[in-house]
């Protein structure tokens, strides 16, 4: 159970939608408040709202938690009786306070237009590859690579969290790479997804793909998995990873996963890369992972090139891209490195980033093309480098606003020192419709 400190009593009671939150009472401790109609749940996408005899609180349907209210509810669920609690447990709240000031400032914050550097790190350090994700009310995760010590080129997992109202926490470490085994070199390229993964006894919230290589040469990479209870962790490997293998043939393999949740539980989309010796491209299949020691793995399905542009007249090469669904209208989008590279040190790494739309019908049943939304180019962001993206998200891979993709994108300078410059910036675009 969460705790909240605020009033108890005399506190404004909201309803509250995406787009506005509406005052219908007050709530007093010594009278009860009534919706009009039975005591029963009414559902105000994205939020549920439960009136119980003298409890009125606010529930995240998809976070499955506690927002704000006067009341005892566990998960979802409310096993009181009207007028009574079934605990001891009193949220308190200060509504008009906190929500009402906490959602201005979001609102404001979204307004803005801007392309800059999210955080920072100490010299001999980098940071790539994000998971960019938002929770409730503005909060944002973001899971990323770096090296855990100075000029050591080890890939870890870290994640940095920053509220609305201050700055990114010091990171975290996530995932280190095994002792020994497929992933004992580096584990890298996170996404993370909110759902109901069962192991056993116990039930976890999150999963986190990654990918994991046991070679110096980064070649046979391999995309594995690991579960948490919470975003902070901590996060426990699959007992039977790699979720998805490669080949030991000298080539890159599979990884740079991206996935979008299917039914809120178990069931996803899972999208990822594969290379081999005939050709390297982007896959996706459905996984579900309602029961950990039954995982079930879908046809793997290639995702079509149509309409997407190279900067050069050669041919598509699609990889290392990342998605985000629009839930109302079944739209994905995706960002993927754009080819070919600028000639000067480091050609390897892609000097922009490509952002594209298609229905979700239509790349699953392989037909019709990609939309090109946008570039993310050198002009737009001052680097001559900029890869490794993803869109900003909610837990289960949907836009929190579907108006506006917030990109986050890795970014590097010229020059023999390029590794050590890796950080992360985001920029914003508004889909045309």
């Amino acid at each position: 159970m969460r705790r909240i400190e605020g009033l108890r009593t005399g506190c404004t009671v909201f309803r509250a939608n995406s787009r506005r939150m509406q005052r219908v009472g007050k709530f007093h401790r010594s009278q009860r408040f009534q919706w009009p109609g039975d005591f029963r749940c009414m559902q105000i996408s994205p939020l549920q709202y439960y009136v119980h005899g003298k409890v009125c609180a606010f529930l995240d349907s998809r976070q499955d938690r506690l927002l704000c209210g006067c009341g005892a509810f566990h998960r979802s669920r409310w096993n009181g009786t009207p007028g009574l609690c079934r605990t001891r447990d009193i949220i308190l709240l200060r509504i008009e306070l906190i929500l009402g000031l906490l959602m201005t400032i979001t609102a404001a914050a979204e307004t803005q237009s801007i392309s800059e550097q999210l955080f920072d790190d100490n010299p001999g350090h980098y940071n790539y590859c994000p998971s960019y994700l938002r929770t409730h009310f503005g909060t944002r995760w973001i899971f990323y690579c770096a090296n855990e010590n100075p000029k050591e080129v080890i890939d870890s997992i870290c994640f940095r969290r920053k509220s609305p109202f201050g700055g990114w926490h010091p990171r975290q470490i996530a995932l280190a790479p095994s002792a020994e085994g497929w992933d004992c070199v580096h584990v890298c390229d996170p996404d993370v997804v909110r759902g109901s993964f069962r192991d056993g006894k116990d039930c976890y919230r999150y999963a986190l793909f990654y990918l994991g290589c046991d070679r110096l040469d980064c070649t046979h990479n391999q995309l594995g998995l690991a579960v948490a209870k919470r975003l902070s962790g901590p996060w426990k490997k699959w007992h039977n990873n790699p979720l998805i293998t490669a080949e030991q043939d000298g080539f890159w393999g599979v990884g740079q996963p991206s996935a979008v949740s299917l039914d809120g539980k178990g069931k996803v989309l899972l999208f990822y890369t594969r290379g081999t010796a005939v050709a390297t491209g982007m896959f996706v299949s459905e996984v579900d992972l309602s029961d950990l020691s039954r995982v079930a793995l879908g046809e793997e399905i290639p995702l079509i090139t149509d309409g997407l542009t190279e900067r050069d007249e050669r041919g598509i090469i699609l990889n290392n891209g990342a998605v985000a669904l629009d839930s109302k209208e079944r739209i994905l989008y995706l960002v993927r490195d754009r080819h070919p590279s600028d000639p000067e040190v480091p050609h390897w790494i892609s000097t922009e980033v490509q952002v594209a739309a298609i229905p979700l019908a239509d790349l699953l049943s392989q037909r019709g093309a990609w939309n090109v939304v946008a570039n993310v180019t050198p002009s737009l962001t001052g680097k001559p480098r900029n890869h490794n993206a993803c869109i900003l998200r909610d837990l289960y891979g949907f836009l929190p606003n579907r108006h506006k993709l917030e990109i986050a994108f890795s970014v590097s300078d010229l020059g023999d020192d390029w590794l050590w410059t890796y950080r992360i910036w985001s920029t914003q675009l508004r889909p045309s419709r």
